[in-house]
C-alpha cells in the first residue's frame, strides 16, 4: 500500500514557503511513510515560473521483481503517483514488470481517460501531464483507496492538493468522490477548471448527490468512461423464482431449505460460479506479493505472508477457506481476531448469577462474541484441513491503548470522517490490522506474536452486495423486490464513501496491503447481474443465518464449512464490543 502526495502552490516560487506544508510537514510525511516502508522519495516539480508541486510517495513493495520507486517520471515528462493493484485485465502483464511500471509506460504514449478504465483493480491514482498542463487524479470505480483533496485560496495564492491521507488539523479536506476521475486544468493564474469525467454506470441520482455534497466547485463532463462493473440485474421475480420463499412456506425447517437450495440445479451452479470467482479474487489477492513476509529479506523464509481479518463469522470464514486453496502449503495463514475490554461487571447478586452460569470472573475480559465465534471456526478450519498451520492471533485491547492510539494516531487517521461509527469500526480495524497479540504454543501457552504478513484480506462489501444487514428484511418488507433491488445498488454505490477511504487509511498505517476480495471487479459485476432474490431471502420464515447472504450460505456449503454457513450476521463493532450501543452511530463522536 502506497501513501501518495500532490500539492500544488501557486504564487510562490517554494513550495516550502506555503503555511500548509510547513505547518503539517511532519505529520503528513510520517503518515505516508508507514503506508509504505519499503522506500520514500520526493520532489519539487515546476508547474510554471510562479507555482511549484510538491510530490511525495512512499512504497508498499507488492508486485514486480524489486520495489519501483516512486514518483515515477516517464519518457514524455509526466509524474506518476500509483496507490493500487493492477490483478487482472489487459494491462496486467506478468512479465517481471511491476504494475506502476506498466501504468506509467501506458500514459506516456496515451491518453488517461483511455487507460485507466483498462485498470482492473483497486487505486488511487494522481498523474501530472506536462503536454496538457493537466492533473489527473481519482479513485477506482468502488473507491476502494483513499484520496482525499485539498482546495484552498484563489487565483494567484491557491493551493490544491491531493493526498493518501490528512491529519485533524488540516481542515477543509474532503473524500474525493468515487463518481468519475477529474482533472484539474491549470493556466498562469492557478486552477483554471475542475472537470469530473463520470463513469458510464454513474446514475443521474449519484451525480445530484455528489453536486450537493461535494464541498468543491467541479464541472461535469458529458462524456462517460466505460465502468470496470457489469450492469445490474431485473426487478421483478418472474413465476417460480422464488423457490427459498416456496420450500419455507412448506414448512420446511431453515438449514432444510438451504440444503434444498443447494440439491437445486440453477441455485447450485450460482453458487459454483461465485465460489470460482471469490476464489480466483482470493488467488491474485494472496499470489501477487514478494515471496517472503515483511520480516525477511530473501529466500523462501516460510512465515506467514497472508492474514485474514477474522471474526469467524460468514465472510472471514469464506476468505479463509479459500486463502487456504492458493497460499503454499507450507505457509502459515494468520487469522486476526480482535477484542476490546469489558469494563468491570458490578458486584451483587446479578454478578454472582452470572459467575455461578459459568461466564468469566468480573474484571478486564476479552471473551467477546467474535472471539468466540472465531475459536468456533478456526476448530472447523483445522478439522477439515488439519495440514495447514492456522495462527489464530488473539488482539486485545485495553481501554486505556484505545484512548491512548485514539488520540495519538487513529483520530487523524479517521479524518475527515467523523461519527461514531467511524470511530469504533476505524479503532477496531487499526489494531486488527496491527497484528500485534496472543498467539497459541505448540505447548499451550500463549506468546507474543505480531503478524509478518504483507497481505491482509478483508471481508468489506459481503453484506452490501448479499443483503447482510437486518434492514434489508424491512426494506423488502415495505419496498418488496424491487426496493430490496434499489437499496441494494444504493449501498454499493456509497461503500465508498462511508467506508473504503476510511478503512484504506487505517489499515495502511501498518505498511500491510488492505486487500478486499468481495469487491473484485468480477466479483460485483457478476453479483450485480443477479436479480435480488437470488442473492439473499430476507422474509420473516428464514431468520438471520439463514435468509440473509443466502448465496454465499450455499457457497460456504458447498466448500465444507457446514457450522460457519449458518452463523448470523453480527456488526464488527458489537462482536469485537468496542461499541457502546446506547450512543447513535451518525452522531459526531466527540472522542474525534
Amino acid at each position: 500500500m502506497c501513501g501518495i502526495s500532490f500539492f500544488i502552490t501557486s504564487g510562490s516560487n517554494s513550495y516550502e514557503d506555503c503555511d500548509l506544508y510547513s505547518k503539517y510537514k511532519t505529520e503528513l510525511e510520517e503518515a505516508l511513510r508507514r503506508r509504505g516502508p519499503d522506500g520514500y522519495s520526493c520532489m519539487v516539480v515546476r508547474i510554471r515560473d510562479d507555482c511549484t508541486a510538491r510530490v511525495d510517495c512512499s512504497v508498499l513493495w507488492t508486485q514486480g521483481c524489486r520495489p519501483t520507486e516512486q514518483p515515477l517520471l516517464d519518457a514524455s515528462g509526466g509524474v506518476l503517483l500509483w496507490n493500487g493493484d493492477i490483478f487482472a485485465g489487459e494491462l496486467a502483464r506478468g512479465d517481471g514488470r511491476s504494475d506502476t511500471e506498466v501504468l506509467s509506460a501506458e500514459l506516456s504514449s496515451g491518453s488517461f481517460l483511455e487507460v485507466m478504465p483498462a485498470v482492473r483493480g483497486p487505486y488511487s491514482v494522481a498523474y501530472w501531464d506536462p503536454r496538457a498542463g493537466r492533473l489527473w487524479f481519482g479513485r477506482d470505480r468502488l473507491g476502494r483507496h483513499s484520496l482525499l483533496l485539498l482546495l484552498r485560496g484563489e487565483g494567484a495564492h491557491q493551493v490544491l492538493g491531493v493526498t493518501s491521507v490528512a491529519c485533524r488539523g488540516l481542515q477543509g479536506v474532503v473524500e474525493v468522490p468515487a463518481v468519475g476521475l477529474f482533472c484539474a486544468e491549470l493556466s498562469g493564474g492557478g486552477l483554471d477548471r475542475l472537470c469530473l469525467y463520470p463513469w458510464s454506470d454513474v446514475t443521474e441520482d449519484e451525480l445530484v448527490s455528489f453536486r450537493e455534497e461535494f464541498a468543491v466547485g467541479c464541472a461535469v463532463s458529458r462524456d462517460r468512461l466505460p465502468s470496470p462493473v457489469g450492469p445490474a440485474a431485473a426487478s421483478e421475480p418472474a413465476e417460480g423464482e422464488l423457490l427459498a420463499v416456496s420450500l419455507a412456506s412448506s414448512g420446511l425447517a431453515p438449514a432444510e431449505v438451504l440444503g434444498s437450495l443447494l440439491r437445486d440445479g440453477p441455485a447450485a451452479a450460482r453458487a459454483e460460479e461465485l465460489a470460482g470467482l471469490l476464489g480466483e479474487a482470493v488467488r491474485a489477492r494472496v499470489s501477487l506479493q514478494p515471496g517472503v513476509c515483511r520480516a525477511c529479506t530473501g529466500g523462501a523464509c516460510g512465515h506467514a505472508r497472508t492474514a485474514v481479518l477474522f471474526s469467524g463469522g460468514l465472510d472471514s470464514a469464506v476468505l479463509a477457506r479459500l486463502a487456504h486453496d492458493h497460499v503454499p502449503p507450507g505457509d502459515p495463514i494468520d487469522l486476526l481476531n480482535v477484542a476490546f475490554e469489558r469494563p468491570r461487571r458490578p458486584a451483587g447478586p446479578q454478578g454472582m448469577r452470572r459467575r455461578r452460569a459459568g461466564e468469566p470472573e468480573a474484571g478486564p475480559a476479552f471473551d467477546v462474541p467474535d472471539r468466540r465465534t472465531g475459536r468456533e471456526t478456526l476448530r472447523e478450519l483445522r478439522k477439515n484441513f488439519p495440514q495447514r498451520q492456522w495462527n489464530f492471533v488473539e488482539i486485545n485491547v485495553s481501554l486505556s491503548e484505545l484512548n491512548e492510539q485514539r488520540e495519538r494516531r487513529i483520530g487523524h487517521l479517521i479524518h475527515p470522517r467523523v461519527s461514531v461509527l467511524d470511530d469504533s469500526l476505524g479503532c477496531a480495524l487499526w489494531f486488527a490490522s496491527r497484528g500485534e497479540g496472543l498467539l497459541e504454543q505448540p505447548g499451550g501457552e500463549l506468546a507474543n506474536y505480531t503478524s509478518p504478513a504483507r497481505v491482509l484480506l478483508l471481508g468489506m462489501g459481503a453484506d452490501e452486495q448479499l443483503g447482510g444487514y437486518a434492514r434489508h428484511r424491512t426494506t423488502l418488507r415495505r419496498g418488496g423486490w424491487q426496493g430490496l433491488l434499489a437499496e441494494l445498488r444504493l449501498e454499493l454505490a456509497r461503500i465508498s464513501s462511508r467506508n473504503l477511504g476510511r478503512d484504506d487509511r487505517v489499515a495502511a498505517d501498518h505498511g500491510r496491503q488492505a486487500r478486499l476480495p468481495y469487491l473484485d471487479e468480477g466479483v460485483v459485476s457478476f453479483l450485480a447481474g443477479l436479480p435480488p432474490w437470488h442473492r439473499c431471502c430476507p422474509v420473516e420464515m428464514l431468520p438471520s443465518g439463514y435468509g440473509d447472504k443466502t448465496l454465499l450460505r450455499l457457497t460456504a456449503l458447498k466448500l465444507g464449512l457446514s457450522n460457519a454457513a449458518f452463523l448470523p450476521k453480527r456488526a464488527f463493532q458489537f462482536g469485537s464490543r468496542i461499541a457502546n450501543s446506547k450512543e447513535k452511530a451518525t452522531d459526531v463522536s466527540h472522542r474525534l
